[in-house]
């Protein structure tokens, strides 16, 4: 490996999991590198709140197995406190609730036999048809699954999830998350063979017994809290043209920068370059929209709810779309007589969902879960909401038409890298930022500054693209 003074010193800015990833293995390469975060903690998106002894986290957050070098890394930092957790999911259907991942017993036994036959007669149809080229999600997932799965399954949620007509949206926002869902996984359970081909669809992950945020408050450790500069809000970055130069934190104070890894959304660091950039990337920034959140924590007097992972709503008459219970990840994250239910609303900043006030918000999710048996209105102690920014970027059809030119101008930037859900336009697990991070570090010490990672014309970009639809 070369010397990493090569590049000068390494300027990260934000300390969410893509931040402190690289952060994490610039120290144990031996770069000088500095972290700059907006807020007091950090973590980004990526949080445990605490209330009245209840923990919760910002989002139904957890770590899979899915890059092994990574996991062993995480393993191996947080030891005892990261624990392999089994725990299913359900999707509410019709007054019924669906075991995710899928089982013939349980279709058979709660949608009926007619529905199940339909829909494995339109699965091994569509997997048998030709493989064509879709121009958007919702030709997809017909094509792919059948008319009654995926508006049983997928379109409804989506519509929910991103806010825009799933025909809008680009095919690769499904990326891997649903293979399985096919006439072969469901034979194979019914037969009890071919666990090794869904072995993806498995209810299993790892999770920290104190809640997620223990996982960037570890890599933060790990880099060495000196190396970090919490609240540091990035306010302008300045460049020549072939490089970046500085960046203003808090409106007044400017730090020379050799190299440069941002994790900023995309747009957000598109906005603050100066000079600006070129009119025509200015105008196809504007096209680039991130899905928001609101979460509703209900702190409930009754010691379980459920044994699952999450809840799903496809139903557009719900206005969450998930929900999750803390407990059944860590039994730390509630008194041992209490638990809690925390309901996710996609939105848009400034829209009815995320001006509502906290009140309001409770009022959109008691009623329902008390007509559905989820719960008792009596059994509500208190309640807390959460709003995050940039919980996800909308890919919408023909998006690599619009992040091209954006990409080719910022590789423009010899000593800019970038990483992350917001700043690749893209939606990536933490596995992925952490590989993503080890990638860049090792990128830099090889010498070849300017990749910019996320790059559509990069083939990661493509790989693992999806928000989280019915992830188990």
């Amino acid at each position: 490996m070369n010397s990493p003074n090569r590049i000068g010193h390494l300027t990260i800015l934000g300390a969410g999991i893509a931040g402190l990833s690289a952060g994490y293995y610039a120290h144990k390469a031996g770069f000088p590198f500095t972290v700059l975060e907006a807020e007091k903690e950090i973590g980004g998106n990526c949080r445990t709140i605490e209330h009245d002894g209840f923990l919760f986290d910002s989002g139904a957050h957890r770590f899979h197995d899915k890059d092994a070098s990574q996991t062993r890394e995480i393993k191996r930092l947080l030891g005892d406190e990261i624990r392999e957790i089994s725990a299913p999911s359900q999707i509410y259907h019709n007054g019924v609730f669906i075991d995710f991942p899928l089982s013939l017993p349980d279709l058979v036994r709660k949608l009926g036999s007619p529905f199940l036959f339909k829909a494995a007669f339109e699965v091994a149809k569509a997997n048998l048809s030709a493989k064509n080229h879709d121009t958007n999600f919702e030709e997809f997932v017909l094509r792919a699954y059948g008319r009654t799965i995926a508006e049983f399954f997928l379109l409804g949620y989506t519509q929910k999830l991103w806010g825009v007509p799933p025909r809008r949206l680009s095919p690769l926002v499904l990326g891997g998350r649903l293979k399985g869902l096919d006439l072969a996984t469901f034979l194979f359970q019914k037969l009890g063979h071919g666990r090794k081909n869904a072995k993806h669809m498995e209810a299993s992950f790892y999770y920290p017994r104190k809640g997620i945020q223990s996982i960037p408050e570890t890599l933060g450790n790990a880099c060495g809290r000196d190396h970090i500069r919490t609240g540091s809000r990035i306010t302008r970055i300045r460049h020549d043209g072939r490089a970046i130069r500085g960046v203003e934190v808090n409106g007044r104070d400017w730090i020379e920068t050799e190299s440069v890894i941002s994790t900023l959304p995309l747009t957000s660091l598109l906005g603050m370059l100066n000079p600006p950039p070129p009119p025509e990337i200015t105008r196809l920034a504007e096209r680039l929209g991130f899905r928001d959140l609101v979460l509703c924590a209900l702190f409930l007097n009754r010691p379980s709810v459920s044994g699952c992972a999450s809840f799903y709503f496809p139903d557009p008459r719900f206005p969450f779309s998930r929900i999750y219970e803390p407990k059944n990840r860590s039994l730390v994250m509630s008194p041992p007589d209490r638990t809690a239910l925390v309901a996710e609303f996609p939105c848009l900043r400034g829209d009815d969902v995320w001006n509502a006030a906290d009140a309001e918000i409770l009022e959109m999710i008691a009623p329902p879960l008390v007509d559905i048996g989820l719960l008792r209105r009596t059994e509500i102690l208190d309640w807390r909401v959460i709003r995050m920014g940039y919980a996800y970027p909308v890919i919408e059809k023909d998006m690599d038409d619009t992040l091209r030119p954006i990409f080719r101008y910022l590789r423009g930037f010899a000593n800019l890298q970038v990483t992350g859900r917001g700043a690749s336009f893209e939606y990536v697990h933490m596995h992925d930022l952490l590989r993503r991070g080890q990638t860049i570090i090792e990128s830099l010490a090889r010498g070849r500054d300017g990749a910019v990672l996320g790059d559509p014309g990069q083939p990661q970009h493509a790989a693992d693209i999806g928000p989280p639809i019915l992830e188990v």
